[in-house]
C-alpha cells in the first residue's frame, strides 16, 4: 500500500498541474498511508482490492465507450490509430481490447475470491 502511495505522489508531482488534482493526489496519498498504517492487514487487502475493481471497471467503462465510438463513427482513438496501422477494423481492436479486460477482471475477482 505505501508503494502505492509513493506512486500516486510521484505521479501527482510529475503529471499534474491544476489545484484539485493535486488536491486529490494529496489526499489519496494520505488515505492510502493511513491504511497502511492504522488498518489491519485485511481491512488493507480489502481495501486495495476495492480500489483494484474500481480501477478494473473504469477500464471496462472506457473501452465500452471505445467501442461505442469505433461501432458508430470515424473518431479519432487508439482502435482508429490500430486500424491505420495494421488495415484491420477499429471494430475488432475495440472488440478484442473489451473481451481481454473481461477475461483479465475474471481472473483478478477469482483470485481474490480464493484469497478471503
Amino acid at each position: 500500500m505505501a508503494i502505492t502511495a509513493a506512486t500516486i505522489l510521484g505521479m501527482t508531482v510529475f503529471f499534474v498541474s491544476g489545484p484539485f488534482g493535486w488536491l486529490v493526489g494529496v489526499a489519496l496519498t494520505a488515505g492510502l498511508i493511513f491504511v497502511a498504517v492504522a488498518a489491519s492487514a485485511r481491512v488493507a487487502h480489502f481495501f486495495l482490492s476495492f480500489l483494484a475493481v474500481q480501477c478494473c471497471l473504469n477500464a471496462l467503462y472506457d473501452l465500452n465507450t471505445l467501442f461505442l465510438i469505433s461501432a458508430t463513427s470515424r473518431a479519432q482513438s487508439d482502435a482508429l490509430n490500430m486500424q491505420r496501422l495494421t488495415f484491420i477494423p477499429a471494430i475488432f481492436w475495440a472488440t478484442l481490447w473489451l473481451g481481454i479486460s473481461v477475461i483479465v477482471l475474471g481472473f483478478a475477482l477469482r483470485s481474490y475470491g480464493r484469497r478471503t
